[in-house]
C-alpha cells in the first residue's frame, strides 16, 4: 500500500510539527475541521489495513482495538477524570499516550499473528480504560496513596543520606569508567553517521551558546542527544555485549546489562523518594522526557513484534542513553553545581568519539 504508507508519513510529519505548539502549555489548538480530517484519515487508513487482500472481506475489530482509546474516550473523557483526581497534566497526557501505545501493539498482534491472543489482549486493556473513575475513586477512598506517602516519611534517613554521599557518586564513577573504556576499545564504529553527527553536534553547540546567552540556562534534553550519538557510534562495540559473567536465574551478565542494571536502582531510588532526597516542585520529567519514554515503549514493543535483524540494537542504544541522561538529571538536582561540568562532559565524549572515528 505505497499511497496509504505515503498518507500516514504525511500525517505524522504534519502531527509532529503541530505538537511543538500544542504541547503544554500549548499556543495553538486544533479546530473542529482538523480534528474531524484527522479522525477521518486515520479511521479509513484503518479500515483500509482491515481488508483482506484475497478475500475482500472487512474485519472491522482491527481498527477497534488500534483506536480503543479514542473510542472510550467519547464516552468516559479519560483525561477528564484523570485531572480531576489532582493528577498534573504532564502525567495525564503520559499515561493515556501509554495506554494507545499498548493497544496499537495489541492491533498489530491481532491483524499479523494472533487474533484470538489479540482480542484476549484487548479485554485485559479495556477494562481499566472503561472503568477508570471507579478505579482511580477506589485507591483515593481507600488511602491506598495515603499509606504508600506514610511508608516513604518512614524510611531510614541515613539510608537516604547514604544514597546522597555513598551511591550516587560511585554510579557516576562507574558511567565515567564505562565511557572510557568504550573510548579506548571503540571498534566497528559507524562510519556512515560521522558527517551527520557532527552536523548534529555543532547544532547542539550552537543551540546551547545561544540558549545560555539569552536565558542564562542549560538545555538539558541536549544531554540525551549527545549520549545517544556517542552510543550510536559505539552501536556496535563488541564490548556492550560481551558476556562479563553468568548469573543465576538471570543468564549472562554484559555491559549493556550492567549499565542499566547498575542505573535503573539509582534513579529509581531518586524518584522513590525524592522529597526527602531533595525537595522540589519541579517535575523531574518534561515533556520531552516523556516523549522519549513513549519512544523508547514503542520501540520496545515493536523490536519484540516485528522480525527486524538486530531491531534490539536501535531500543537498547536509546534505552541506555535514556537511563544515563536520567541519571544525570538526578545528579544535577541533587547538586546542581555540576550542571556546567556534567553537561560539557556530554559533549566532550560525544567528540571524542567523533576524533577517534576520524583517525581510525
Amino acid at each position: 500500500e505505497t499511497f496509504l504508507t505515503i498518507l500516514l508519513a504525511s500525517i505524522i510529519g504534519c502531527m509532529i510539527g503541530f505538537l511543538k505548539y500544542n504541547a503544554f502549555p500549548a499556543r495553538i489548538f486544533l479546530g473542529d475541521s482538523g480534528s474531524y480530517l484527522l479522525g477521518y484519515l486515520l479511521v479509513s487508513s484503518a479500515i483500509i489495513v482491515s481488508i483482506n487482500k484475497s478475500t475482500g472481506v472487512l474485519d472491522l475489530t482491527f481498527p477497534v482495538i488500534l483506536l480503543a482509546v479514542p473510542i472510550a474516550d467519547t464516552r468516559t473523557h479519560i483525561h477528564h477524570i484523570v485531572s480531576s483526581k489532582n493528577i498534573t497534566h504532564k502525567t495525564t497526557v503520559f499515561i493515556i499516550s501509554i495506554y494507545s501505545l499498548f493497544f496499537s501493539a495489541d492491533a498489530i498482534i491481532y491483524r499479523f499473528y494472533s487474533e484470538s491472543t489479540g482480542i484476549v489482549i484487548f479485554a485485559l486493556l479495556i477494562l481499566p480504560l472503561v472503568f477508570a473513575n471507579r478505579l482511580l475513586n477506589f485507591m483515593i477512598n481507600r488511602e491506598k496513596l495515603v499509606v504508600f506517602g506514610r511508608m516513604i516519611n518512614q524510611f531510614p534517613q541515613k539510608i537516604i543520606d547514604y544514597y546522597k554521599v555513598g551511591v550516587v557518586p560511585a554510579a557516576a564513577l562507574f558511567v565515567l569508567f564505562s565511557f572510557i573504556l568504550l573510548l579506548l576499545k571503540e571498534e566497528n564504529p559507524k562510519a556512515e553517521f560521522l558527517i551527520p553527527s557532527i552536523f548534529i553536534v555543532g547544532f547542539l553547540i550552537v543551540v546551547t551558546i545561544t540558549n545560555y546567552r539569552k536565558n542564562k540556562l542549560y538545555t538539558d534534553i541536549i544531554v540525551f542527544f549527545n549520549v545517544l550519538i556517542f552510543f550510536i557510534i559505539n552501536q556496535k562495540n563488541s564490548l556492550l555485549y560481551s558476556d562479563i559473567s553468568y548469573l543465576p536465574v538471570l543468564g549472562n551478565l554484559n555491559y549493556h546489562l550492567l549499565i542499566v542494571g547498575t542505573l535503573l536502582p539509582v534513579v529509581g531510588f531518586f524518584l522513590l523518594f525524592r522529597d526527602r532526597i531533595k525537595p522540589n516542585r519541579e517535575m523531574f520529567f518534561t515533556g520531552m522526557d516523556l516523549t522519549i519514554i513513549l519512544l523508547v515503549v514503542l520501540l520496545s514493543i515493536s523490536s519484540n513484534i516485528i522480525p527486524i535483524k538486530n531491531s534490539f540494537l536501535v531500543t537498547d542504544t536509546i534505552f541506555r542513553s535514556f537511563i544515563i541522561y536520567t541519571f544525570y538529571k538526578v545528579m544535577v538536582k541533587i547538586e546542581p553545581k555540576f550542571r556546567p561540568s556534567l553537561y560539557a562532559f556530554s559533549f566532550i565524549i560525544a567528540l571524542l568519539s567523533q576524533t577517534i572515528l576520524i583517525f581510525s
